[in-house]
């Protein structure tokens, strides 16, 4: 079966870890340890094409000004088919470290041979329209100015508009596999500091190329013969691996 690999990555606080079980299960979870990091895997249909889908749910705690990625950023990157980099409609400052995932993606694809890493920016949090300080048209831009896809969503809320944004990478990363495009295998080693890259501020950045360019910030309808398939029991039509985590889910 056909296997795929998506990091989801953003502060602490963003709801990346939310996001990311809610693709796994559509469920919203309220309470988890977000000093964990984590793989999960699900198997589903995308476009009628059976697959399994491995998920990291990266932690980094600190975003520190610096000119080179640690060893364990190169990592992910060199594991992940694509990038989710989120950020929480009500916090400025998970904003402002999305753009430093973002500068360190771009690096990260200007010095190695993969300038086409599909990359998805998403504001998380929409439910809570009246505590935002981060305005969509802000998203837009930023997401203009690296090339990359741009949604905004709730993880505590429909489901369809998550599942959107993890299906448009996986038929990006399909497109790129086409091209012979090779995803390294991950290999995670501890870092003695840890370091990323500062904002662009003048500094020059390799745009984040897509292989398709929706319009920002619109919801897309994945075309998928999913519901299509013949029904099977419950724990066969979608199955997911959870490790470390704990969780508390609800309906």
């Amino acid at each position: 079966m056909t296997s795929y690999s998506v990091a989801v990555v953003g502060a602490l606080g963003s709801g990346k870890s939310a996001l990311t079980v809610k693709y796994i299960t559509r469920r919203f979870i309220m309470e988890y340890d977000p000093t964990l990091e984590d793989v999960y895997s699900k198997t589903e249909s995308v476009e009628g094409h059976d697959l399994t889908v491995n998920l990291m749910d990266t932690y980094h705690p600190h975003m520190v000004s610096t000119t080179t990625s640690n060893s364990s950023s190169e990592d992910y990157l060199r594991w992940a088919g694509a990038i989710i980099v989120v950020y929480s409609i009500t916090s400025r400052s998970s904003f402002a470290v999305a753009k430093s995932y973002l500068e360190l993606i771009s690096q990260f694809a200007r010095e190695s041979s993969r300038p086409d890493i599909p990359v998805a920016l998403v504001g998380n949090k929409v439910d809570l329209e009246r505590y935002r300080t981060v305005s969509r048209h802000a998203g837009q831009e930023l997401a203009a100015e690296y090339d990359c896809h741009f949604y905004e969503t709730s993880a505590a809320e429909d489901y369809g508009s998550v599942e959107v944004v993890f299906h448009e990478l996986i038929k990006d990363i399909a497109r790129l596999t086409d091209q012979n495009v090779v995803i390294q295998p991950l290999y995670i080693s501890e870092p003695a500091t840890q370091t990323t890259v500062s904002n662009s501020n003048g500094n020059s950045h390799a745009p984040l190329k897509r292989t398709k360019s929706p319009k920002s910030a619109d919801y897309f309808r994945v075309s998928s013969k999913k519901d299509e398939a013949k029904v099977l029991p419950r724990r066969q039509v979608s199955t997911f691996k959870l490790f470390n985590k704990s969780f508390k889910i609800f309906n």
